[in-house]
């Protein structure tokens, strides 16, 4: 499946449009800011080229993926600060 601009949301809070729904361009504002190894993958067969980009090279990279979107989950995540915290205290002593 192929991302696009319909998929740029925030899906773990609502599925709100994110800013690059909107227009922002994440792989410019990153040459903006001097990294000059950018690409953007929106299909899994590109993800192997995103790799080898990151380690390619000496410096700084930026590899944007973009991920379709998928119906949300079936259940609602508990996001209790008390439960939460008690959620993690019992992953550190495990």
């Amino acid at each position: 499946m192929t991302a696009t601009a319909e998929d740029d949301a925030y899906g773990e809070t609502g599925y709100q449009k994110s800013r690059t729904s909107l227009g922002a361009d994440l792989e410019k504002i990153a040459g903006g800011a001097g990294i000059k190894r950018n690409m953007t993958i929106g299909a899994m067969a590109d993800i192997a080229t995103g790799a080898r980009r990151l380690r390619e090279g000496n410096g700084t990279s930026f590899v944007l993926i973009r991920v379709a979107t998928s119906p949300p989950p079936k259940f609602k995540r508990n996001l209790d600060p008390a439960s939460s915290r008690e959620r993690f205290r019992v992953a550190l002593s495990s």
